[in-house]
């Protein structure tokens, strides 16, 4: 092995797995703007932190796609390193968004209701709910979840 053979050019793909790979990064694109419209718009736990966690996971797999190709396949927008660590760093951040606004918007359904305990049963119906996902959740979560769902003060609101 000579000096020479450390600096051998890389090897082109060849178009049909190139068009593959093509396919498969539209894709990637694809599910993360769906992802990233359902996570900010949705109201549902199960499906805000499964969008949140996909749209990570597709971007870094456009990544691994670029990378794989030897960016054979191009990506045009805005840095995807920087979109995966925003998204990664924001995180937490988004997390209590979520948690408020679903607060928000059970607080508005319960007290909707004509008793008390129809209440009571629908904000307990929302909290189950979230902390079935609670997986995701950190003690700064669950923290703030414990406060706003002190059902004694919501139904006397």
């Amino acid at each position: 092995m000579g000096i020479f053979s450390l600096f051998k050019k890389k090897k082109k793909m060849n178009k049909t797995l190139l068009k593959q790979y093509a396919i498969q990064a539209q894709r990637c694109l694809e599910i993360y703007d769906d992802s990233q419209r359902l996570f900010q718009e949705t109201n549902n736990p199960e499906v805000f932190f499964m969008r949140y966690e996909l749209a990570i996971k597709q971007l870094n797999d456009l990544a691994e796609i670029i990378k794989i190709t030897n960016n054979g396949i191009k990506y045009k927008g805005d840095n995807l390193a920087k979109k995966i660590e925003l998204l990664e760093n924001e995180r937490n951040r988004e997390y209590l968004k979520f948690i408020e606004k679903y607060f928000a918007v059970s607080s508005l359904k319960a007290n909707k209701l004509k008793t008390e305990k129809g209440r009571q049963n629908n904000l307990n119906k929302s909290l189950d709910k979230l902390l079935d996902e609670s997986q995701h959740l950190s003690k700064e979560h669950l923290n703030r979840i414990q406060e706003l769902w002190d059902i004694p003060a919501i139904i006397n609101k």
